[in-house]
């Protein structure tokens, strides 16, 4: 990742899959998300 703004737009279309493929209608609704080591920006 270049920086924080292109790790936000990844983690926004990640977050949409479970969405766009019918899943779930909201992305807070998918049980399997989140960061498993948070990154630490440094900007």
């Amino acid at each position: 990742m270049r920086d924080r703004k292109h790790y936000d737009e990844k983690l926004s279309y990640v977050r949409m899959n479970p969405v766009r493929k019918g899943l779930v209608q909201n992305p807070p609704d998918w049980p399997f998300q989140g960061e498993i080591h948070p990154i630490i920006w440094l900007d």
